[in-house]
């Protein structure tokens, strides 16, 4: 949304939410043979394929509105605000309690307010897009300070029986999966931090690569189409071809080169991946925050929960330039560059 070198739109805080219990690959391979008899799935598969060890998973009776409603909260506190302050709260994610009505107005409920709320759903981009979303409703002086809130619950379309190979090709992409919350708070900039700039790009010819087609119009209640399925190599070469240029729109539209983010927050599937498109995008890989081996692809709470880490770790002060690269089913690039 804004471009140049003065932030309009600053954020105030971010948080995470993690599941307490961890799954790790090894134990996800046992679950995969018990229910699929006859499939040969040697240990340690989707670690040495992917670089996921871990996962975290929600636990029965949980909701992705209970991870939402905890990082909300942690938000609020660590921006010294209270719900009070907040004109607009918006639920991003590619998972939601129910169909109807939309998962941000139960997330309301839950923190007490009746401030004007909405759902934004884009898959691995979905909270990035809310960010931008958020940017220009604030740049319009619509609202001066919006929470975005997040949940994802990516072990519940986890697909562990399958009856043949071209079965479990299609299922192994979701064996990466980990589910999470985050959140973070945006309001009018006072000062040099915040958002530069963002540009946003879609091929949507590229849909069919990764999906879950149950719940829709297409398929209403047919019960075996819930579940995550998606051609893992056909995406990585999208991406490989398609992000570069954006990236690089984002750099020179921030004054930016390669050389300037200090901080790279990218969306991550598989260590291999990642691997492969930090270096395409000739970027230095220390500067980026890994989160995938021991939490699994997050979907879209995957960069908020890495930008919280990165603030744990003490690699975000004040005046550090970060760079946050969406990648995302559909098919959808969302680089945006700012100032922490």
């Amino acid at each position: 949304m804004s471009n140049g070198n003065t932030p309009q739109v600053q954020i105030e805080s971010v948080a995470s939410s993690l599941p307490p219990t961890i799954v790790s690959s090894l134990a996800l391979e046992d679950r995969i043979r018990q229910a699929s008899p006859g499939i040969d799935f040697p240990s340690g598969t989707i670690e040495r394929l992917t670089g996921v060890r871990n996962r975290r998973v929600l636990a029965d009776g949980q909701n992705v509105s209970d991870l939402a409603v905890k990082a909300g909260r942690e938000a609020l506190k660590r921006a010294h605000r209270t719900i009070a302050d907040i004109g607009a709260l918006i639920f991003s994610a590619a998972s939601s309690d129910v169909t109807e009505p939309a998962t941000a107005n139960i997330v309301a409920a839950a923190l007490n307010t009746r401030c004007p709320v909405f759902d934004i759903k884009n898959a691995c981009n979905s909270f990035i897009n809310a960010m931008e979303t958020a940017e220009a409703l604030i740049i319009a002086k619509k609202y001066r300070r919006i929470l975005i809130v997040n949940g994802e619950a990516p072990s519940r379309v986890v697909r562990t029986a399958v009856t043949d190979m071209v079965g479990l090709r299609k299922a192994f992409a979701g064996y990466t999966l980990g589910d999470a919350g985050a959140a973070m708070i945006l309001s009018a900039a006072d000062g040099d931090s915040g958002i530069l700039t963002s540009t946003f790009y879609s091929a949507g010819e590229y849909w069919p690569l990764s999906a879950v087609l149950g719940g829709g119009s297409r398929y209403p209640r047919d019960l075996d189409k819930f579940y995550f399925e998606g051609e893992t190599s056909g995406l990585k070469d999208v991406f490989l071809t398609l992000a570069p240029p954006i990236v690089t729109k984002v750099l020179a539209d921030a004054g930016w080169t390669t050389d300037d983010p200090e901080v790279i927050v990218t969306h991550q599937v598989s260590m291999k991946s990642f691997d492969l498109i930090a270096t395409k995008l000739n970027f230095d890989q220390s500067k980026f925050v890994i989160v995938l081996p021991d939490l699994g692809n997050m979907v879209s709470a995957s960069i908020p929960v890495a930008l919280d880490i990165a603030r744990q770790e003490g690699r975000l002060k004040p005046g550090t330039k970060v760079l946050l690269i969406g990648l995302a089913a559909g098919v959808s690039i969302a680089p945006m560059a700012l100032i922490w």
